[in-house]
């Protein structure tokens, strides 16, 4: 890559997919896993250091600066649907 824009991550929209995957392989079992498979992901680094990007406005980034609630927000709305566990 030459020049200084960076390449935002689009694994957001295959983002049910993969963590379904993970799921059926038994990584993640619970909302806390998915949370920390996926701030192992470009995506997660690319919405700490380009929040705006990915719809996270200022104010959502100073109140969640590492963006947990936003991850288990995320988490749960694809794994709920699937109801391939409870919740806590």
């Amino acid at each position: 890559m030459w020049g200084p824009m960076m390449t935002e991550s689009s694994f957001i929209k295959a983002l049910p997919d993969h963590l379904n995957a993970e799921i059926v392989s038994g990584t993640v079992t619970n909302i806390q896993e998915a949370v920390q498979w996926l701030s192992y992901t470009y995506l997660y680094i690319r919405m700490l250091r380009n929040s705006l990007a990915y719809g996270i406005n200022t104010r959502q980034r100073m109140e969640d600066p590492l963006l947990l609630d936003l991850c288990v927000a995320s988490g749960a709305v694809v794994l709920l649907p699937l109801l391939l566990f409870g919740v806590d």
